[in-house]
């Protein structure tokens, strides 16, 4: 379990803005930070990532501190698989040397499967120019797990997708999830993507208040 307690305040276009979540992430479930444009999910990400360094509070994933008054550890000492909405892919590799890249070197067996399972075991010499959206998407998140995440952390995964691409992708995401028993966290202001996906989800009704609790409790009539 990944427990949020942070907090961070800072000056844009000469107003301040506070920003302020606690919350707790179940392991092996899906997540959604939700909320509308600008309320400051993104920037609770980049706190938990490591990106911004939260002014204040506490960062816990199970007995490993990853923030306190005392500690910030840096990114690489998280165990975080990070994919923003702008695919993180490197367009000079192909699909395998990008992978191969994030591996160090080698890629185990069970990086392949992940895109066997899903029917995009062809792209591995493609490279990103020439992968769909949806495609550049799932390599993203399978490159993030080269590295053997606790916690995968999604920004918007689905921006700029169409319906079928998105359908194609959560149904995806399942499985790999299934497979890996995957914890994710991620970032949406659609309410369709997290009634299809999310396990639980973290409603930031400012950006110093949320509620959590299943989809059906958050939006129920």
């Amino acid at each position: 379990m990944l427990k949020i307690d942070v907090n961070k305040a800072y000056n844009h276009k000469r107003r301040k803005i506070s920003i302020s979540c606690k919350a707790e992430i179940l392991a092996g479930k899906t997540t959604a930070i939700y909320g509308k444009s600008g309320i400051g999910k993104t920037t609770v990400l980049r706190m938990i990532s490591g990106l911004e360094k939260p002014d204040s509070g506490t960062l816990q994933f199970g007995n490993n501190i990853w923030f306190n008054a005392k500690i910030n550890k840096p990114i690489a000492d998280r165990q975080i698989g990070m994919v923003f909405q702008e695919d993180n892919l490197f367009p000079n590799m192909t699909v395998e040397e990008n992978l191969k890249y994030a591996s160090g070197g080698k890629v185990e067996a069970s990086i392949y499967h992940y895109l066997k399972m899903v029917g995009f075991d062809g792209i591995r010499t493609s490279y990103p120019s020439e992968l769909s959206g949806g495609e550049k998407r799932y390599v993203s998140v399978v490159r993030s797990l080269c590295q053997k995440p606790k916690i995968v952390l999604l920004d918007e995964p689905f921006a700029g997708l169409d319906d079928d691409t998105i359908d194609f992708l959560i149904k995806s995401l399942k499985r790999l999830q299934k497979e890996v028993a995957l914890t994710i966290l991620m970032v949406t202001h659609r309410k369709s993507i997290l009634e299809t996906m999310a396990d639980e989800v973290i409603h930031m009704l400012t950006s110093e208040s949320q509620v959590q609790g299943t989809p059906n409790t958050i939006f129920k009539a």
